[in-house]
């Protein structure tokens, strides 16, 4: 990731901890850019999953993590903020791993969940992100 990038991301991740620490939502955890906020943790724990280490790992280029990340999007273990929060997660996850990486790990699973990591980054992609990640944007339906 450029410095700028790193700089603007870790500027954002501060900004949210600030705002979460006033406000009643748990604190915002950041690792290289890639936040995750103690609801989705909080709603994965209860399931048995520790989400932040997941992310850590993920972030680390840990393959084994980043399924494990792609599985929870076909569970519905998150709703509400925790579910936009794994979104959020899953698509600095992409960037960080860049498409073609990123894409050769989903096509590992099966294809409702690469449906609906399909599904997770489009509610959060941004502009121009379907021809930045094409390989990484799925249809979010059978055709």
């Amino acid at each position: 990731m450029p410095r700028l990038q790193m700089v603007v991301a870790g500027l954002m991740c501060l900004s949210a901890t600030l705002h979460a620490q006033t406000s009643a939502r748990p604190v915002r955890q950041c690792t290289a850019g890639v936040c995750t906020i103690g609801e989705a943790a909080a709603q994965a724990r209860s399931r048995g999953v520790d989400y932040n280490a997941l992310v850590r790992r993920a972030v680390a280029s840990d393959t084994a993590a980043l399924r494990s990340l792609f599985r929870l999007s076909n569970s519905r273990v998150f709703d509400g903020a925790a579910s936009s929060d794994h979104c959020e997660a899953l698509r600095a996850l992409l960037v960080r791993w860049g498409d073609a990486r990123f894409a050769g790990v989903l096509q590992l699973e099966s294809m409702t969940t690469r449906y609906a990591v399909g599904r997770d980054l489009a509610t959060v992609a941004r502009p121009g992100d379907t021809q930045k990640y094409p390989r990484s944007f799925l249809p979010t339906a059978p055709a």
